[in-house]
């Protein structure tokens, strides 16, 4: 009985002095921070799907349709051999 007294005292005795450490370690002086940012960002690419039917031109085919894309796209300055997929 003795002894199970002695091992609750020190086991009190324990749990007193981690309070008081983590009491201490509270009453610290220190900073807390709290952030957020936010970044805006221009795209630069841009995906279109242009879609070519022969049947609202009924004279011309559809690979001349194709020519005269290329050439207009050529004119506004679009690299047609990296950015066009025909």
């Amino acid at each position: 009985m003795k002894k199970l007294m002695i091992g609750i005292f020190a086991l009190c005795m324990a749990a007193v002095v981690s309070a008081e450490k983590n009491y201490l370690v509270m009453s610290e002086n220190f900073i807390q921070v709290t952030a957020q940012a936010e970044k805006k960002v221009v795209p630069n690419e841009i995906y279109l799907r242009i879609v070519l039917n022969e049947g609202n031109y009924k004279n011309r085919t559809l690979s001349e349709l194709e020519n005269e894309l290329a050439t207009v796209l050529k004119k506004s300055g679009i690299d047609i051999k990296k950015s066009l997929k025909i």
